[in-house]
């Protein structure tokens, strides 16, 4: 039986902030009126024709776009230690890719029976959804997929079509029209949790950088 647990896209997730001043504001990651750097660098998507088995041979040429230092999971887990994030757009697709120090935990599930942990990827951007969350977990019966559970949007993105893990490589593919066609993916962070297990514990986060698409 499935947990209650929100995992995937959600649409209607759209986080604005107010500032001392009572105006609203957004983590758009552009420099202030002090004139201070956004915290994360800014790269161009390189392109790419991705196939998603796992495999990472179609992303050969393409660095990543976040790297992460190994051992500083906490606490520790098999497949918690995220070691890099890359993306790619595929012209009428959004390819993400995960890979891990170690091979994925298939007992990171949104079911009962499991640690119930997730892999997630934080994509705010300048669409019209302004924060987006796409996470992967392991299913008895379907295998590793896409927000099994939902989030109650009907977004559609939801299934093992939209993933492939081979070892520890975990690759993630949704079409731009699906996440309002964004021109901007702004602090992009790929994140390791145990989901839905109280404490709530990020167990690895690598960040952040900017996309421009």
């Amino acid at each position: 039986m499935l947990s209650g647990c929100i995992l995937g896209w959600d649409p209607l997730h759209h986080r604005v902030d107010t500032d001392d001043t009572g105006s609203d504001t957004d983590d758009t990651g552009d420099t202030d009126d002090t004139g201070e750097e956004p915290r994360c660098p800014t790269i161009a998507i390189p392109s790419a024709t991705i196939t998603l088995d796992g495999m990472t041979a179609d992303w050969d040429g393409i660095d990543p776009a976040i790297e992460d230092e190994q051992g500083d999971d906490s606490p520790s887990y098999v497949g918690d230690d995220l070691r890099a994030l890359y993306v790619a757009d595929g012209g009428t697709d959004l390819f993400l890719r995960i890979d891990l120090w170690e091979s994925v935990n298939e007992n990171f599930r949104n079911e009962d029976g499991g640690t119930e942990g997730r892999y997630r990827v934080n994509l705010p951007n300048d669409g019209p959804y302004v924060t987006l969350d796409a996470a992967v977990t392991f299913h008895e019966t379907d295998g590793w997929v896409l927000g099994y559970t939902g989030s109650g949007t009907g977004s559609g993105l939801q299934g093992p079509e939209y993933v492939g893990v081979l070892g520890s490589v975990i690759e993630i593919g949704v079409p731009h029209a699906e996440i309002g066609n964004p021109t901007v993916l702004r602090e992009i962070e790929a994140l390791v949790e145990n989901c839905c297990v109280q404490p709530w514990t990020e167990l690895d986060i690598a960040s952040c950088v900017t996309v421009e698409l």
